[in-house]
C-alpha cells in the first residue's frame, strides 16, 4: 500500500538522519523541541511506516535504552556498547560473499544480512573499572 508522504514524515527521516542512532524516544524528545505540535504517537507511527517501506532500519540488537534507528539503509555493520548503549555504523565493507556461502550450504534464498558487533566503546572502555575488575 502506498502512503502519502507527509511532513510529519520527511521530520522523522531528516532528523533521524542527522542524529545518527537514536531511540524512538530522543527522536520525539529532540522533533517536539522543533515542533511543539508533533506527538508521541506521530513520530512512532512514522517510524513505523518509514520501517516497513524500507526507508529506514532498525537497528538489530539494541540494549540499554531501547531499540534504535538508522536512516541509512544500505547493507552495513553496526556496533553497540554494552555500557552505554551508543550505537554507530561501522566502516568496514559489507560481506555479501556471506550470502551465497550461506544458500550453497543451507539451501535457503538470503536477501541480505545484519550483523551487530557488541563491545565497549573507546568512553566506556577507558572508564575505571569497578572493585570487581569488570567495566
Amino acid at each position: 500500500m502506498l502512503r502519502r508522504n507527509t511532513w510529519h514524515r520527511d521530520a522523522v527521516k531528516n532528523e533521524l538522519a542527522a542524529m545518527g542512532h537514536p531511540t524512538a524516544e530522543e527522536l520525539y524528545l529532540s522533533l517536539r523541541a522543533k515542533y511543539p505540535e508533533m506527538s508521541r504517537a506521530t513520530v512512532y507511527r512514522n517510524l513505523k511506516i518509514l520501517e516497513e517501506a524500507g526507508g529506514i532500519i532498525r537497528v538489530i540488537g539494541s540494549v540499554a535504552g531501547g531499540e534504535r534507528f538508522d536512516a541509512t539503509v544500505k547493507p552495513h555493520y553496526h556496533f553497540i556498547c554494552l555500557k552505554c548503549g551508543a550505537a554507530r555504523d561501522l566502516e568496514i565493507p559489507y560481506r555479501e560473499g556471506e550470502n551465497a556461502l550461506i544458500e550453497e550450504k543451507h539451501g535457503v534464498k538470503i536477501e541480505g544480512h545484519r550483523t551487530t558487533f557488541f563491545g565497549y566503546c573507546k568512553d566506556c572502555a577507558s572508564k575505571k573499572t569497578d572493585k570487581n575488575g569488570e567495566l
